[in-house]
């Protein structure tokens, strides 16, 4: 069963393709406070809202295929880290969430 399809043409109008040979990151921050999200030990500033509502307005990172971990580190809260397997001609989106968690998934 197919639980998914990619839509090449809906992810080149959106701007969510990855370039060619390359798997991309798209990080975006939908809570009210600055974050630095930290991917393999590189530290990315994100601004409160950046690339809440549309992935253009997000951070974003054209990855050699492999594995990415990342995390956050919230005031008050313990650190929360995601593994992703990147692959060549994925897309995939790290956000963090309103309640300070983080979420990643594949967008293409």
């Amino acid at each position: 069963a197919v639980l998914a399809t990619r839509n090449t043409t809906k992810a080149q109008a959106d701007g969510i393709l990855p370039q060619a040979n390359k798997g991309r990151l798209i990080l975006g921050n939908a809570s009210n406070q600055n974050v630095t999200i930290t991917i393999n030990g590189q530290q990315y500033k994100l601004a409160a809202m950046r690339g809440a509502k549309d992935p253009k307005d997000g951070t974003t990172l054209h990855v050699l295929p492999g594995r990415y971990t990342v995390s956050i580190q919230i005031a008050g809260q313990a650190e929360q880290k995601e593994d992703l397997n990147i692959a060549v001609d994925e897309t995939w989106g790290v956000i963090v969430i309103p309640t300070g968690g983080l979420f990643a998934d594949q967008l293409y």
